[in-house]
């Protein structure tokens, strides 16, 4: 399943009213639709967190998008699909992913959430 495919206003009026269950979502300029950055997480938790990248990447990331999961470990696999299917179409990563997010690629999908754990340095 995609994520949702219309961006919404990244604005701390606009997120306030999501949940706070598991997701992984996209962070993006809504006028060039460009991906910038590609997450997971508690969804409100990580919009809110995230909401000081916007003033970072010079406003570029002005939308968001997001599928809701069931739990981290869906979350995990279905980052790692995103990742992968925007390496394939683009041949390079969102601008603003991290090395730790990348990381993750290198697990088969069975093992993410344990990459993930060892990351976060939980045994």
């Amino acid at each position: 399943m995609p994520l949702n495919p219309a961006w919404k206003d990244y604005s701390i009026n606009s997120i306030c009213t999501e949940s706070d269950n598991y997701a992984v979502f996209e962070l993006g300029d809504i006028e060039t639709d460009e991906i910038l950055y590609i997450g997971y997480g508690h969804l409100l938790t990580s919009l809110i967190t995230n909401l000081p990248m916007r003033t970072n990447l010079e406003n570029e990331t002005n939308g968001y998008k997001y599928q809701l999961t069931n739990n981290q470990n869906q979350s995990i696999r279905k980052l790692v699909d995103e990742l992968q299917k925007f390496y394939s179409r683009y041949n390079r990563f969102p601008r603003y992913n991290k090395p730790n997010d990348l990381y993750l690629l290198q697990y088969e999908k069975a093992d993410a959430q344990f990459a993930a754990m060892e990351l976060m340095g939980i045994e």
